[in-house]
């Protein structure tokens, strides 16, 4: 081969390999499918309290009513009532305190969705209602973080920013925001022989979803199979979220007997599920006359909701990314992530580091206007040279920020734009144009090493076609495709000879999240290892 590699070149430029199927609406996706025979239907009965005490839950109403198979509370979990991944601090069903609006209390099963609805309503829950912590400053005040504050620190910042000839004070603040997937969190549980449950999954994380619906069932990971064909969109809401509602599936399954849909509907699924972290964060900067910083201090705090979930991960990766694309002498970087009782925020495209460089960039907008430079000659001079350290103490390789911004000052006419921008707004009262130019520094995988790993398995039949199964899961980034591509390469044979499979458990074991940016670098080397053997 020459020096074009699966890795460097993996194939022609395909379309998408599910393309056809998406524009002529034949695609098909969780649950759509599977819809066997007594299929039951879940309604959640959600907390209308954002903090409260549960006093009683009377379910003989709900059970009574026509059409329904169960109605499930805390006291129906086989096993363990947690569903805590990095702390044990998730219960499946709380059984005396519920910690955000929405968290669900009960379950009913029932015939049809308006049976199940209507059961649900008929489910009588008693609270004595406790003040709720819902910002960060109430959190900060209370001293309700998950784990003590994390620290980056490099140099002595308290001396340069003494020394230096200028310094500014900030505060930054960054809401939430909806991660809106068309497909909302869903799961259709199916009983099989000898106790076995097979869950179809809107999950980016099937080795999870199987290991905590054994936990919760009292099963081991062997009697649990996850199967997921492909998500309508996740964007990280479906990478831990989506484990809570496959759970309950789980259990409904389990303790009917019967094969379960639970689909939220839209208005739920955006009231009841995590968002992008809301962070309130706080700077002082120190530079010189040329705009270079001297010295950075910044407070990083990030509003988690009820449960850890991804919160210390993701403000692991906000720390990180504090000093995007920017040489910076003298760092304190210090982070908390706070508890409150709001639902459990999580992942978002990005995983914390949007909200990390936000702040420095704020900062530098901030310095060109007090030395009345232009913004992205304050950023040119501010970029990573090579073999510079991070705050970390990584060293920067291939740093061509400060290259890049010089071709792009020339090649998109910035300074006439920012000319026109200029003659624009001396001419218009209210309507006004703005020009923004954000390098960034973003590191992809998992900050967890182990989770880097990618599987693939690979069939080759009779006939000369193949079964291609790999640990990432489809969502429309065309992970499928890159994957089969290399394969493909590898194997010396078209695409049209490969069916890649579902993301299947069975096939594939402990695969990780197809998240970090990661789902077709791991799993495509995966592929690439299982072709060359």
């Amino acid at each position: 081969m020459s020096a074009e590699t699966p890795r460097s070149r993996p194939a022609a430029d395909p379309p998408h390999l599910s393309g056809h199927l998406h524009v002529t609406g034949a695609s098909r996706f969780i649950g759509e499918d599977v819809r066997p025979t007594g299929l039951l239907h879940v309604k959640v009965v959600a907390s209308p309290h954002a903090h409260a005490r549960i006093t009683a839950i009377d379910t003989a109403a709900a059970a009574a009513r026509p059409g329904v198979a169960a109605v499930l509370t805390h006291r129906d979990i086989p096993g363990a009532n947690q569903i805590g991944h990095v702390l044990p601090d998730e219960p499946l069903l709380p059984a005396d305190t519920v910690t955000y609006a929405g968290q669900p209390v009960a379950l009913v099963a029932a015939a049809d969705p308006w049976q199940a609805e209507a059961a649900a309503a008929a489910v009588r829950v008693t609270y004595e209602p406790l003040p709720p912590v819902l910002t960060i400053a109430e959190a900060l005040a209370r001293g309700q973080l998950y784990v003590p504050e994390r620290r980056i620190v490099r140099g002595d910042v308290d001396a340069a920013l003494a020394a230096a000839p200028h310094v500014l004070e900030g505060q930054v603040v960054s809401g939430a925001q909806e991660h809106f997937y068309l497909e909302t969190q869903r799961c259709v549980a199916v009983p099989a022989e000898d106790g076995q449950i097979v869950l179809f999954a809107a999950t980016q994380s099937t080795a999870e979803v199987q290991e905590i619906a054994a936990r919760v069932l009292g099963r081991r990971s062997k009697d649990i199979t996850v199967d997921v064909p492909r998500l309508g969109g996740a964007f990280g809401g479906k990478e831990r979220s989506a484990t809570l509602w496959a759970c309950l599936a789980a259990l409904a399954c389990h303790c009917t007997g019967r094969p379960v849909e639970l689909a939220l509907q839209r208005v739920e699924d955006a009231a009841w599920t995590g968002k992008r972290h809301p962070y309130e964060s706080r700077y002082r900067v120190g530079f010189d006359d040329e705009g270079r910083i001297l010295a950075w201090d910044v407070e990083l705090n990030a509003n988690g909701g009820a449960a850890v979930d991804l919160s210390l991960a993701i403000l692991e990766r906000s720390m990180l990314h504090a000093d995007n694309a920017y040489y910076i002498p003298a760092a304190r970087i210090v982070g908390r992530a706070c508890r409150t009782n709001l639902p459990p925020n999580t992942a978002f495209r990005g995983f914390g580091a949007p909200q990390g460089i936000f702040v420095i960039e704020c900062a530098l907008e901030r310095i060109a206007r007090v030395l009345r430079l232009d913004p992205l000659e304050v950023r040119r001079r501010n970029a990573y040279q090579e073999g510079q350290p991070t705050p970390y103490g990584q060293p920067v390789h291939d740093a061509h920020v400060a290259e890049l911004l010089e071709r792009l000052e020339r090649n998109a006419r910035y300074a006439a734009l920012r000319a026109e921008n200029e003659a624009f707004n001396a001419a218009h009262v209210y309507a006004k144009r703005g020009l923004g130019v954000v390098p960034v520094k973003f590191g992809i995988s998992f900050t967890s090493a182990f989770l880097n790993q990618g599987s693939a398995l690979i069939w080759i039949y009779a006939d000369g076609t193949i079964s291609l199964s790999h640990g990432g899961v489809e969502m429309g980034q065309e992970v499928n495709t890159k994957v089969a591509q290399v394969a493909a390469r590898t194997l010396g044979v078209g695409l049209a000879r490969i069916r890649v499979e579902t993301a299947n458990t069975k096939r594939v074991a402990n695969a990780s999240p197809t998240a970090a940016s990661t789902g077709a670098d791991i799993n495509g080397n995966a592929a690439l290892a299982a072709a060359t053997e």
